[in-house]
């Protein structure tokens, strides 16, 4: 018996229909192969293609190259993850880093024209590539909070982008992460504060100087939403260090407006934009459209009879007559007779009793127009 979404129950899954597995679930299906692997591939582009699409119309300068930019992401997501390739994060943070990957191929191929101008320029600044070693390295390189996100569980991830970026209902994010629905809040609270941790952690240990580690713990203390405490050796270590005064602002703005900050860190572009914008709506289910019920005919319209002419028919011209073409004047003695009307364009010889038309019975005369 297929769910509401046509995918048949998995007996592993303990029959549960495609719809309630969690993204980690849906991509065992797809490595597994057929005949899972299609319905947990659907079920995938379901769920995230309205983010997706939405973050793709950022990039691109066209709806039509934006459609195709998230298509293309789904096909690349699909074919790594048969080859055995781990997501680099959620399944849909994952999907929007594609949409970057799939970008810098069309940059690389001259084809930028497709792009939105600004994410063109950045593109070509942030290093992005088309390999995915290269680009999964530059990624972690380019953003400190980026590398301390991929740092923590996967749970931590899941809950972070679904529940802090995306805000969505806890009961879906619940089933993407395989949780239990009343532990949402309590995760969304710790998960922020693993994240404020592991991107501190990731700053200090790639810029900061030899005596900034000392400060770490002061810095964590500071940026504790419940109860910061700030001390004057932080202060004075702040005035002078540029880099930590800046994580610090950072870290305090991420306690003011946690989606857009988050989703400036770890997307690099566009993040402010994609939590304003939010999901496209309107898209149709893969797999689960259903036809619309048929419409009554409606009746036709009644006829009307055309209204009458305005004005009666003109009278019909009276004819003029000239001599015909040179080719039927015959001989000269019978210019005199022969006429043409210029308005039949016959030729009438009196003496024939009618006119030379062609066809016509010899010997039955015609009267003249």
């Amino acid at each position: 018996m297929t769910d509401q979404h046509g995918a048949e129950p998995d007996a592993t899954a303990g029959q549960r229909p495609y719809a309630q597995l969690s993204d980690a679930e849906l991509t065992e299906r797809i490595r597994s192969g057929a005949p899972t692997a299609l319905p947990a591939t659907q079920q995938l582009r379901e769920r995230h293609l309205p983010a997706v699409l939405s973050y793709a119309r950022l990039c691109a300068r066209t709806r039509t190259d934006a459609d195709q930019l998230a298509d293309l992401s789904f096909g690349l997501a699909a074919q790594e993850t048969c080859r055995g390739i781990d997501p680099w994060g959620p399944w849909r943070h994952h999907l929007l880093l594609l949409v970057q990957r799939v970008a810098a191929t069309w940059a690389e191929g001259n084809r930028a024209e497709r792009l939105d101008p600004t994410f063109a320029e950045w593109l070509g600044r942030s290093g992005i590539t088309a390999d995915r070693q290269a680009g999964h390295r530059r990624a972690r390189e380019r953003s400190a909070m980026l590398g301390g996100f991929l740092s923590l569980s996967a749970r931590t991830r899941d809950v972070l982008w679904y529940s802090v970026v995306d805000e969505d209902p806890d009961t879906a994010v619940a089933t993407f992460a395989g949780l239990a629905p009343h532990t949402v809040p309590t995760l969304r609270e710790t998960a922020r504060g693993a994240l404020r941790e592991a991107w501190l952690r990731t700053h200090l240990e790639r810029g900061g100087e030899q005596t900034c580690q000392g400060f770490r713990g002061l810095i964590e203390a500071a940026v504790r939403p419940d109860n910061p405490r700030r001390c004057d050796d932080l202060d004075r270590h702040l005035s002078t260090c540029p880099s930590c005064a800046g994580v610090y602002g950072d870290l305090i703005r991420m306690d003011e407006d946690p989606r857009t900050v988050i989703a400036d860190g770890l997307l690099g572009w566009g993040g402010a934009a994609y939590v304003t914008a939010g999901p496209v709506g309107g898209l149709p289910s893969v797999g689960s459209a259903t036809p619309k019920p048929a419409q009554p005919r409606q009746p036709d319209p009644p006829l009307v009879p055309a209204p009458p002419p305005p004005y009666p028919p003109p009278r019909p011209r009276r004819a003029r007559w000239s001599r015909g073409p040179p080719e039927s004047q015959g001989p000269p003695e019978a210019l005199a007779s022969r006429r043409t009307c210029r308005t039949c364009r016959w030729t009438v010889d009196p003496r024939a009793g009618g006119a030379d038309r062609p066809g016509r019975a010899p010997g039955r005369p015609r009267r003249p127009c």
